[in-house]
Formats: structure tokens, C-alpha cells, sequence
């Protein structure tokens, strides 16, 4: 039987699907080390959850662990350890694969009420963005399952399924403080415009919403201040605008990479504008509207938004591709193939020139042998953000570094000062610290500005390369107390 045209096109989206997936998958399994920068912060959270096995204190979890990871997220490994028996290494590399083959299906999933070629053209974009490419390569997992419970949820709220509703806006709320103040957000602006455009009213999912919002409170208690007040507090004070947090990309550079995607979105924009105004009113349009704000006003952490606006500037550029290929004339239809083929090559190019390990393979490997000659209560320094996640997977030792809450023993201006001293001063003020703050090593790697450390005579240098450098810290000198 002869295939029609759209066949012939679903088939080569599928086929570029499996391109694009091996293209991801494959610079995990390539590499030497673990990519990006989160994985071994991760594998120390769930390291501490397997030591408290069977029964979890969260108040009892290091400070820098309440701080950062939301009561809930460590479920994946606790799934994956009690019924899959599987190591900390193993489950995260199981479940960053299973969380993107999760959120293409949603996203699938929720565009397939217009077409199954917009659904297909949903999964590929988001395939081949930029951004949503970094999330998966920082091993940002619970902004992965952020991204997963939001799109389960517009899909619940399309089928009516409001019970359902329930356990999954709980399960967003307790894994991903951003994610779920995104969703309420735009959610609660969407039934505002609703409301006052029709005079029909249902509650079904506002009920949904507050009884979920209940249980969250519930498993917060024990972490209440630290996980909700300082995390919410930003939004009634001066740090409201202009403050970002994290290591992902800035507003400029997003607008950069993504601007094929935008410009798709943001034609979709004003075809629904001119066609569909009086009718209805999307659902993900008000996600991508609460988004544009956001990040163009830098409002409080807007960068931990970035992935979550992503997704709907995906979903409306999926309508504004899949409009030009079925509804327009052919030069229209060019223009959108050529739109995508250079979106795919530039995805291409950049993972291409990106998707390599943070670190050189001399400093892994030594990383990872120092267990071996440095005792199990020994502290490490580490003056570069980079290195602290791989010293805590490796070394499996306590760090302490910039930035890490109550393993940071300096204010950042203090860091600056001890940046720019001599190796004179970087001693004296070592030996000002309390006997609790005190490193017992100090690592220095490739990945850090260059260290002056000229009469730094209590460092004792114990391994060394032309890239790393790892010392020893002495206690006492004279010349560190003149």
C-alpha cells in the first residue's frame, strides 16, 4: 500500500526522535565520569536517607540537605533501593533516563488533542531544546519531576480527572518548591480569566488544589521554616526582582539559544490572537505568559523558572510548527521545515561542543582515590563550587566550600578577600576558624581561578599535577600566628 504524505512525515518525526534520543543518551554512556554538576550531591542526599533506613528523621539530615532538597524527592531513591535493589550510582542513572522518557509520553500526552503531528512535533522540540538538554545533563532531577508533575497535571485538568489531581499536586509541591509556584501561579490567573469570561463556574479543581496544598503542609511541618519561609521570603522583600539563584543560564543567554523556539511561540501567539480570541483561552498560554514576566523582570530566582516557562514556549512553538505545516501554503510550510532543521542543527552543534565531563580524567581519578589515604573524619576544603558535588561522591568525605549553608565557613566577601590574599594570609585566616570549621585538606583544581599561596607554609602538598593540587593543612605554625 502506498503511503500518503503524512505518513511519510510521522514516519521521519520518528525516526528523528530516535536520532535526537541517541544523540542525549549517548554522551552519558561515552563519558568516563558522571556529566554535569549535581550528580554527586545527589548521591550524598541519598547516601544519607540509606543510613536511615527504615525510618527517615528529615530534621536529623545535614543542614545543606534540608535546605535544598524538598521532603519527597529522595522517593526515587528510596523506591529504587527497597523494591529494585539498586546503588545510589545505578538509580540515578536509571532515573534520569525513565524521567525523560516520562515527560516526552506527558508532553506527548497533552498535545495529542490537536494532532497527533503537533503531539509528535511536541516531543521533538523539546528533544532537541537547548535548556531542557542542560537539565538533563546537570542531572537536575527533581526539576525533571517538577516538569513531569506539571504536565501530568494540565493533562489531569484536560480529562476532568480532579482525584487523580489531588496526589500529583501533592507529589509536585513536596518534590519541587519552584515547580509547584510556577503551576499555582499561572493556574490561578487561568481560572481567574475564566471566571470572568464565562459565567459558569466549577470548584472541582480548586478543591483539588487546596486539599493538595493541605497535605503538603502536612509533610513540610518538620522543615517548615527552612523549606518554606526562607525559600518564600525573597518574595516580600528586596530581593524580589533582580535576584537569580543557581548556576543555570541568564535571561540573555536563554533568549539566545531559544530564539527559533520563541519566535515559533510567539507566532502561534498571534494566530490564536486573530482566530480563537473570543473562544477560548489555552491553558498553557497563561503558563507561557506568567513565564515571559518572570524571566524578562528577573522576578526572585528567575533562572529556576527558566525550565518550566521552556516547556510552554515548546508547547505553543509545537502549534505554531505544526500550524505552518498543516494550515498554510508551501512556502509557509518551507519555512517551517527550514525553521526546525536549523533548530536540530544548532541542538546538534552545541551538545556536540558541550556534552563533555566537567573535569579532567587525572582529577577524577584522583578524587576518587582519596578514600584511600586520608581518614574517614577528615575535612576538605574546596575553594571552586565545581568540585564540591564530585568531592562529596568520591571522596565521601565532609566538604566544605562556598555556598554549601552551613558548610561554608565564610561570607563571600570573606571568599574574595582569602581569594586575592598571599598564601600568608589564606593561613592566618585557616587558623582563625573555629575547630569545627577547620579543613583538614585542601583541594585546588583546574576548574578554579589560579591560587596565590606564596608563603603558605601550612600547606604541605601531598599529590599534585600540572591541573590539581591537593595539600595537607598544619595547625600552629609560628608564622600563621605573627
Amino acid at each position: 500500500m502506498k503511503w500518503s504524505r503524512w505518513r511519510w512525515i510521522v514516519f521521519l518525526v520518528v525516526i528523528a526522535l530516535a536520532i535526537l534520543v541517541g544523540i542525549r543518551f549517548w554522551s552519558y554512556f561515552s563519558a568516563a565520569m558522571p556529566l554535569g554538576y549535581d550528580p554527586g550531591m545527589y548521591r550524598a542526599f541519598f547516601l544519607s536517607l540509606q543510613n536511615q533506613l527504615p525510618y527517615i528523621h528529615l530534621s536529623q539530615l545535614p543542614l545543606w540537605i534540608q535546605s535544598t532538597y524538598e521532603p519527597l524527592s529522595g522517593i526515587l531513591y528510596i523506591v529504587t533501593h527497597n523494591i529494585i535493589w539498586l546503588s545510589p550510582d545505578m538509580a540515578l542513572l536509571r532515573w534520569v533516563g525513565i524521567l525523560h522518557i516520562l515527560i516526552s509520553l506527558f508532553m506527548y500526552l497533552l498535545l495529542r488533542k490537536y494532532s497527533t503531528i503537533t503531539a509528535l512535533l511536541g516531543v521533538l522540540l523539546y528533544l532537541s531544546s537547548v535548556i531542557q538538554y542542560q537539565v538533563f545533563w546537570r542531572w537536575y532531577l527533581k526539576q525533571m519531576l517538577g516538569v513531569l508533575f506539571i504536565l501530568t497535571a494540565y493533562y489531569l485538568i484536560e480529562k476532568k480527572s480532579y482525584r487523580l489531581l489531588i496526589p500529583i499536586l501533592t507529589a509536585l509541591f513536596t518534590v519541587n518548591r519552584a515547580g509547584w509556584l510556577f503551576f499555582l501561579l499561572s493556574y490561578l490567573l487561568y481560572k481567574l480569566v475564566v471566571w470572568i469570561k464565562h459565567t459558569s463556574r466549577t470548584w472541582n479543581d480548586v478543591w483539588s488544589l487546596l486539599i493538595a496544598a493541605g497535605l503538603s503542609v502536612v509533610v513540610y511541618r518538620p522543615l517548615m521554616r527552612i523549606q518554606i519561609f526562607d525559600f518564600f521570603s525573597p518574595m516580600f522583600g528586596q530581593a524580589f526582582l533582580g535576584e537569580a539563584s543557581g548556576t543555570f543560564f541568564d535571561k540573555s543567554t536563554y533568549m539566545i539559544y531559544n530564539i527559533i523556539l520563541i519566535a515559533l511561540s510567539i507566532f502561534w501567539c498571534i494566530v490564536w490572537w486573530s482566530r480563537s480570541f473570543i473562544k477560548k483561552i489555552p491553558l498553557e498560554l497563561i503558563g507561557f505568559a506568567i513565564g515571559i514576566l518572570w524571566v524578562w523582570f528577573q522576578l526572585f530566582f528567575y533562572n529556576r523558572m527558566l525550565w518550566y516557562f521552556d516547556i510552554f514556549v515548546i508547547i505553543l512553538a509545537a502549534y505554531g510548527l505544526s500550524f505552518l505545516l498543516l494550515h498554510s501554503k508551501k512556502i509557509w510550510k518551507l519555512l517551517g521545515i527550514w525553521l526546525y532543521i536549523l533548530q536540530l542543527v544548532f541542538f546538534i552543534f552545541y551538545v556536540q561542543r558541550t556534552s563533555f565531563p566537567l573535569m579532567i580524567a587525572k582529577e577524577f581519578k584522583t578524587i576518587q582515590e582519596i578514600p584511600r589515604f586520608i581518614k574517614t573524619d577528615a575535612k576538605i576544603m574546596v575553594t571552586g563550587r565545581k568540585y564540591s558535588s564530585f568531592l562529596m561522591w568520591y571522596a565521601s568525605r565532609r566538604i566544605i566550600a562556598p555556598w554549601l549553608f552551613d558548610r561554608d565557613p565564610w561570607t563571600a566577601t570573606e571568599w574574595n578577600t582569602r581569594h586575592l590574599s598571599d598564601g600568608l594570609k589564606k593561613c592566618q585566616m585557616l587558623n582563625m576558624l573555629k575547630e569545627k570549621e577547620r579543613p583538614s585538606y585542601l583541594w585546588i583544581g583546574s576548574l578554579q581561578p589560579f591560587e596565590q599561596l606564596s608563603g603558605a607554609d601550612c600547606l604541605q602538598q601531598l599529590r599534585w599535577d600540572d591541573s590539581y593540587w591537593f595539600y595537607l593543612v598544619k595547625y600552629g605554625n609560628a608564622k600563621i600566628n605573627n
